[in-house]
């Protein structure tokens, strides 16, 4: 399964989410049809739980929050009765932190976000999204169940036939709970009574069978207080009938003379409602609360989600709940991978999780609509499916909204099978056992359709490990981003879910791309427990960038797994980056290569976070103007008829330093103003400088090192940034002003309202600052740039002092831009200068002019200030280090580069005992700022940790290299002086290092167990004519695990297996064995099958003396000559071969050089005709 809002039904229809993002989502970007007016999705700062939940403290709450009335995604009542069954244990999510908010439906959604996010309540606020329909319809005729055989449900069901304590979650558009192929299997709460209570305590009143969340009007959907009703049953057919359709391919009752059998057999349903009674049955969009559904199903009894529906973009909150879920309540979630035929990921499917299903037909066939791809974990028939529908009737229909279902029925079964499994086990075991030959029919879409196709009964018996790839860091060797052209390393984290791995683990490396050459493709994993993990960290696989390889294009990549009969693949892939965000504080904003920020392509706005605050997006484009007039100007915005200049690329690699030199986090690299250095006049050297603690978290600094280039000089040079901001109103309704004490140039709403103020502060001398009306048609307006940005005007925006200051009407505002720049200055030949802006965003005019002292405060004074001097020491292991500090009458200590309180104040630090080599900082704490911090390092000598290349657990034939810490005397128990060692043999390992200078040894000690390697000889029988059935058997190994390769494509499990080789040649016979200590070893043999025997005369060829106890035996076959002898080990390897001429009467045969045993003599005449016969050498 892959590591992978809102919503699509899949299969009758499809339920397409509206617009989002992973992580934050900015609201400015959102169609308003695309989310539920008066509704957003918000997850709490953990210190104000407590608020939400005490009814008394609520009325001290801000009234935006206390009049939305939130709601909780999971109640109060439902969490701990959660807790009570999964007992006293730490959980991934803390689903006490989700809530839904109603509001004001007139109120602007972008208004009513900043409202919450001022609050300082909320991590995350989300609108709450629509959802809207997609009809697939099917025009097959009415046919059978043929899926059921398909997926071998028939053979499952003599294994199991499931259990009615395991339930399946249909989170849909509700059911019709009368169908008498439904009605029975329904999950009915014993402790919910229909009598007006709620008798359950879960918060819900009378929800004995599932609950509507949708309710029979939709305008209530969404207000305060809604939360539906206790009826999921459905008031009529069409898109209203897809839950019936997908419940019936889940569970429908089976082995009851009526109507269809559902894969789940005995399992129960579980209905949740999301669509309004009175909605049209051809509705294009509605609010669904389908997560609602997910966590009520989870927290009712399923064990299984079903979720058909699915949407194009993402959610973090939605990722949460789905963690929750599977990770914290122990559910699994099926999802259908989308109808669109394309190779794209889509939500639920593609979280992280969950459980993705492709389309089939009934020939294995790729159904035509099914989406594919990497994030698709394997597939399951969806075409032509027939299934129980609306008002007691039974239909046929398409899509991967019933492959999921045949999934979660499948599920179902295993579950009962094994209930010890986690939801992800179970996932990895149906995938896992899928059927491979799937791609025989598909071979254009190979890796893309999941493992295989569903198998059931496979998966109820088959064992195997499931590798699955995570957490992919791709680096060079000193552990920076590579650019192109140069060489890679790429880890990741290695997780089986199932079965241990043996030790003959391996994983591969490959790719299609021309783009990348891949250098090291093969690594040895090793033994990896049931739900163990390993990262290669010391055998990385490597790669190297072609100098072409494309920029922010993705490289697809491909993991082979193999481990004996083990075969597996993960699709994956990485990008060479343009630009790199800056996410580290309270501000998310892009830096490109080429100098454009936010968006380096901001025609599109794509290839970029453009720059948000609170979770909303503000700017339009920002860029670079430079030069000396109109005539020698250099840029990268907008200029006329639509088009933009980029008048820069990319000199170096642009890069990102956590911790940085100067701060928390810099973001690195340079430009010049020509294709090439040879042509070009100016190399800017840009730096990011960001901080996120308080109170330095609302701006970002970019420092420009602007160097000539060139032989002359730039005389009367201006540089500066221009930027389009949308504040309010998508920009209509804002004004643009300058600070200048703080040489702040802004942008701000002009009426009152919850918009931020966000602007651009020089925090170099000789500011320049100009505001544009971006309506060149406004009255007096001396330019504006909606008919084209000019490179006079450009000009003239960085050059003109602080002629115009002010900009957007005073009473409404309007879409205003403005450059913020220094200047004039020269830079003679070969000289550099450098010039620095901040970029802030606060909640308002008085916070951002404080963040903006606050930028010059650590730009001019902090960052200028006189660092501390502190000499780096050398400590014995275990020993206390002594830190002094000179260069300042005041220090202060830290245990990090930025951010934090002091450890201690003072001269002098003396730290607890030292075991590792430590970095800890100090400052200059004279003035009321304080200086950058200096690096005090503390080296840990003789340290004698070892540290080993692999684990010390082996198996035999292998090795580990352990390694200490530099020293200057090593010894080792062994006798060796080195730093390293290899090993292969069983024992402890002790070691004693020295350091000199200091005069102090330490020791440590390893131990290394070796287990024994099973063996992996066979034999096989010596007729070797094609037809006859081979017998091959391998040496006796105890509660061992075979896999023959017999070298025509065909494999085994079997341990003595029988293989009929039906062609004339050498094949080559593998062997791996897999003992109960998960050691493999492998052996090969050569095999050469012979053909046109000749019948009837076998009699005919003889040897004597045989069995052989002389150097000559005698050959006779009567009436042959000229014949080819061939004679063949018990192994089947080839140990000789002589032509003998003439007729073969007594024809003598050395056999001298042979050993003893049983041989196998092959007469092949000029005709091609054969005959064999056993020889026994027996001296």
């Amino acid at each position: 399964m892959q590591a992978r809002l809102a919503t699509t039904f899949l299969g009758v229809l499809l339920f397409l989410c509206a617009q989002g993002q992973t992580g934050k989502v900015p609201a400015r970007r959102l169609d308003p049809a695309s989310y539920v007016p008066g509704s957003v999705w918000v997850k709490l700062k953990p210190e104000y739980k407590g608020i939400f939940e005490s009814k008394s403290a609520n009325a001290r709450m801000p009234a935006a929050i206390r009049s939305a009335q939130p709601r909780p995604f999971v109640s109060q009542a439902e969490r701990q009765k959660s807790q009570g069954r999964l007992g006293p244990r730490k959980l991934n999510v803390d689903i006490s932190l989700y809530y839904q908010l109603a509001f004001d439906k007139s109120r602007s959604m972008d208004d009513y976000i900043e409202e919450l996010y001022a609050t300082g309540y909320f991590e995350t606020v989300e609108p709450e999204f629509t959802v809207s329909s997609l009809m697939t319809p099917n025009d097959a005729s009415i046919g059978s169940q043929y899926y059921l055989q398909v997926i071998r449900a028939y053979e499952a069901w003599d294994v199991t036939q499931g259990d009615a304590s395991i339930v399946i979650g249909i989170v849909d558009s509700g059911g019709d709970l009368d169908h008498p192929d439904l009605q029975s299997q329904l999950y009915i709460d014993p402790a919910e009574p229909l009598d007006g209570l709620d008798n359950n305590g879960d918060g819900y009143i009378d929800n004995n069978r599932g609950w509507d969340f949708s309710g029979a009007k939709a305008s209530l959907v969404g207000t305060p207080g809604f939360i539906g009703d206790n009826d999921p049953s459905v008031p009529k057919g069409n898109l209203f009938g897809h839950g019936t359709m997908v419940a019936g391919c889940a569970a429908a009752a089976t082995n009851n003379g009526i109507g269809i059998a559902g894969v789940g057999f005995k399992s129960k349903l579980l209905f949740t409602k999301h669509y309004s009674d009175d909605q049209p049955d051809n509705a294009s969009s509605y609010s669904s609360n389908t997560y609602f559904g997910v966590l009520y199903v989870a927290t009712h009894g399923a064990k299984i989600i079903n979720c058909s529906w699915g949407g194009s973009n993402a959610s973090s909150i939605a990722q949460d709940l789905i963690n929750h879920v599977t990770l914290d309540l122990g559910c699994l979630v099926v999802a259908a991978a989308g109808n669109s035929n394309v190779e794209s990921p889509l939500y639920p499917a593609a979280y992280d999780n969950v459980l993705s299903v492709a389309a089939s037909d009934e020939n294995d066939v790729r159904s035509s609509f099914s989406n594919y791809g990497g994030t698709v974990d394997l597939s399951a028939p969806g075409s032509n499916i027939y299934t129980t529908t609306f008002d007691n009737s039974y239909g046929q229909d398409g899509g991967t909204s019933f492959s999921a279902p045949i999934v979660s029925g499948a599920a179902a079964l295993l579950w009962t099978v094994d209930p010890s499994l986690t939801p992800l086990q179970v996932a990895e075991q149906l995938r896992i056992s899928s059927d491979a030959t799937l791609y025989d029919k598909n071979p254009g879409y190979i890796n893309k359709l999941g493992k295989g196709r569903l198998d059931i009964a496979n998966a109820l018996t088959f064992q195997s490990p499931s590798i699955r790839a995570s957490k992919q860091l791709l680096v060079k060797d000193d552990g920076t981003p590579p650019d192109r052209g140069d060489d890679a390393n790429l880890y990741f984290d290695f997780t089986n879910y199932l079965k241990a791995s043996s030790s003959g683990l391996t994983v591969t490396l490959s790719s299609s791309s021309t783009f990348i050459t891949i250098t090291q493709n093969v690594v040895n994993l090793g033994t990896i427990a049931e739900n163990g993990k390993v990262r290669n960290t010391n055998t990385p696989l490597k790669l190297s960038l072609s100098p072409t390889v494309p920029i922010d294009q993705p490289i697809e990549i491909l993991l082979t797994f193999k481990d004996g009969a083990y075969e597996d693949f993960q699709l994956l892939n990485f990008v060479v980056p343009s630009f790199i965000d800056i996410n580290e504080n309270n501000i998310t904003t892009t830096l490109s290569s080429a100098g454009r920020i936010g968006f380096s392509n901001p025609e599109s706005q794509t290839n970029g976070s453009g720059f948000i605050y609170n979770d909303r997006s503000l700017l339009y484009e920002m860029g670079v103007i430079m030069g000396t007039s109109s005539s020698v100007l250099f840029n990268n915005v907008r200029a006329l008829s639509g088009q933009y200049d980029q008048d820069f690329t990319s000199a170096t690699k642009i890069m990102k330093s956590t911790p940085g030199t100067r701060s928390y986090s810099e973001v690195s690299g340079a430009f010049q103003n020509a294709p090439d250095a040879a042509s070009a006049s100016l190399l800017v050297s840009y730096r990011s400088l960001v901080w996120k603690n308080v109170p330095y978290q609302n701006f970002i600094i970019l420092e420009y090192k602007i160097k000539n280039t060139a032989a002359t000089a730039f005389n009367g040079f201006y540089m500066g940034l221009y930027a389009d901001w949308d504040v309010e109103n998508s920009g209509a309704g804002d004004r643009a002003s300058w600070d200048a004490a703080t040489r702040l140039g802004y942008i701000y709403p002009a009426l009152p309202t919850t918009s931020p103020t966000v602007g651009i502060q020089m925090l170099s001398s000789k500011p320049q600052y100009y505001a544009i009306d971006n309506d060149q048609t406004i009255a007096g307006n001396p330019f504006g740039v909606y008919d084209g940005y000019t490179d006079s005007e450009k000009f003239l925006s960085i050059s003109s002092g602080l002629t115009k200051i002010q900009a957007g009407d005073p009473t409404t505002g309007n879409d205003v831009s403005h450059a913020v720049a220094s200047g004039p200055y020269t830079i003679a030949a070969g000289q550099e200068i450098t010039i620095a802006f901040a970029l802030h965003a606060a909640s308002n005019t008085v916070d951002a002019i404080t963040s903006a002292k606050y930028a010059d405060s650590v730009y001019n004074y902090t960052l200028k200030a006189p660092m501390p001097a502190v000499a780096d020491v050398e400590v014995c292991f275990g020993s206390s280090a002594l830190l002094h500090a000179t260069g300042a009458t005041k220090f202060n200590w830290y245990k990090d580069f930025t951010g934090g309180a002091p450890i201690h104040t003072g001269t002098d630090l003396s730290t607890p005992a030292m075991f590792n080599d430590t970095v800890l900082y100090v400052s200059n704490a004279e003035k009321s700022y304080e200086s950058l911090r200096t690096a005090a390092h503390i080296f840990v000598k003789s340290n004698p940790t070892i540290t080993t290349s692999r684990s010390p657990v082996l198996c035999d034939g292998e090795s580990v290299i352990l390694s200490v810490n530099e020293a200057d005397e090593y010894t080792w128990n062994t006798g060796e002086k080195t730093q390293s060692i290899e090993v292969s043999t069983a024992g402890t390992y002790n070691v004693v290092v020295r350091d000199n200078a200091l005069n102090c040894t330490s020791p440590d000690a390893l131990t290394v167990t070796v287990k024994p390697v099973p063996s992996a000889a066979f034999t096989m029988s010596v007729d070797l004519t094609p037809g006859t059935p081979v017998q091959f058997t391998p040496d006796d190994t105890p509660d061992a695990e075979w896999f023959w390769e017999f070298g025509d494509g065909t494999e085994s499990n079997d341990k003595s297996p029988t293989h009929v080789y039906d062609a004339l040649g050498t094949y080559v016979v593998s062997l791996t064995v897999t003992a109960s200590n998960y050691c493999q070893s492998r052996s090969t043999q050569h095999i050469d099958i012979v053909t046109n025997a000749e019948p009837g005369i076998g009699n005919q060829l003889t040897a004597h003396p045989n069995p052989v106890n002389t150097a000559l035996v005698a050959i006779n076959y009567p009436g042959r000559e000229n014949a080819v002898l061939s004679l063949f080990n018990a192994q089947g390897q080839h140990v000789l071969d002589e032509y003998a001429e003439g007729k073969l009467n007594d024809y003598p045969l050395n056999l001298s050089q042979l050993a003893n045993g049983v041989y196998t003599l092959i007469v092949t005449t000029a005709t091609g005709a054969s005959r064999t016969l056993k020889i026994v050498i027996l001296r």
